[in-house]
């Protein structure tokens, strides 16, 4: 197995490569502490729990509870009286809390890759600096994210003025979001549970976006081989499968890249050789390594496997 590690962009901060090589001086140089060193597997574990521990500070700050570790167990324990907003915008139900801030948190994930696709007005860091520079971070969810989330990633751009004139959010902040693109996946439309009037302390925003800050994300999947030290979208279904309460009850699991190649090499190698009735020694050869094994095909094998590739459902 070839292990290459990419540190990421050159403008970008440099923190998940430097806290790396700060393990490697404060524990020693040896095969074992580099492959902990620069493990994703373990970058990726180091992540969601420092996730998790954000979510549940905003679940703690509306319900009161928090889930703690109790002999091994987690266990829901009382922390402090619920906020006022906990009966008036949610009704005294926690779960509708999770599921609220599970999607809020799960938006501002997302966007985290998108920015660095330079989608974000071009600034690979955004989101914090959008958070540094607002003079709303009292009530950053709904006097900031939410026009971003519902007003602009929602919404094309000739209907933007409309729809922050009907919700009465601040019309300035269309002019800097002009080249944030509409998308249409659905993800960022407004639903019942995005209902609630709600504010957070600012302190756990800046908590927030100082945590985003520490990693680098990545928006290439990692190759099994290839490993960017860094964020990369698998994570969002690591989030999913955990945070998800119900998911073994519907057996909502995220299934591992590494058995995902397999599994669309192996499906791959039997449909093109149930379509070009080619050898199975060549298909295998040609499907692990096409770039360097395209020659084991013949002059006359060539366009029926073109062909074959662009009919494959």
């Amino acid at each position: 197995k070839r292990f290459t590690f990419v540190f990421g962009h050159p403008e970008l901060n440099y923190r998940t490569a430097a806290s790396r090589f700060e393990f490697l001086q404060n524990n020693g140089i040896s095969f074992e502490n580099l492959m902990t060193a620069f493990s994703v597997e373990a970058l990726s574990d180091d992540f969601f729990n420092k996730y998790r521990e954000n979510y549940a500070a905003f679940v703690q700050h509306v319900t009161g509870m928090r889930y703690v570790k109790v002999d091994g167990k987690w266990q829901e324990v009382k922390v402090h009286e619920p906020d006022e907003m906990f009966a008036r915008a949610f009704n005294s139900d926690a779960k509708c809390v999770r599921d609220y801030i599970k999607k809020m948190m799960g938006r501002i994930t997302f966007l985290h890759f998108l920015q660095r696709k330079g989608w974000m007005a071009g600034d690979l860091n955004y989101m914090q600096n959008l958070f540094n520079g607002s003079s709303q971070q009292d009530n950053f969810l709904d006097a900031v994210l939410e026009p971003l989330f519902y007003g602009i990633l929602n919404t094309k751009p000739n209907d933007r003025a409309a729809v922050f004139k009907e919700r009465g959010w601040n019309p300035n902040l269309i002019a800097g979001w002009q080249e944030i693109p509409y998308l249409n996946g659905g993800l960022f439309e407004r639903d019942a549970t995005d209902e609630p009037d709600s504010v957070f302390p600012k302190a756990l925003f800046q908590k927030l976006f100082n945590f985003f800050g520490e990693y680098n994300f990545t928006i290439d999947e990692n190759d099994p081989n290839d490993a960017e030290i860094g964020v990369d979208p698998e994570m969002l279904g690591k989030i999913f499968e955990n945070l998800l309460e119900d998911n073994k009850d519907k057996g909502a699991f995220y299934t591992p890249k590494e058995i995902v190649q397999y599994m669309c090499r192996e499906s791959l190698v039997a449909y093109l050789h149930k379509a070009t009735q080619y050898s199975l020694e060549t298909i295998r050869a040609f499907v692990e390594s096409p770039e360097e094994k395209a020659d084991v095909l013949g002059i006359r094998q060539g366009p029926r496997m073109n062909q074959a590739l662009a009919n494959v459902k």
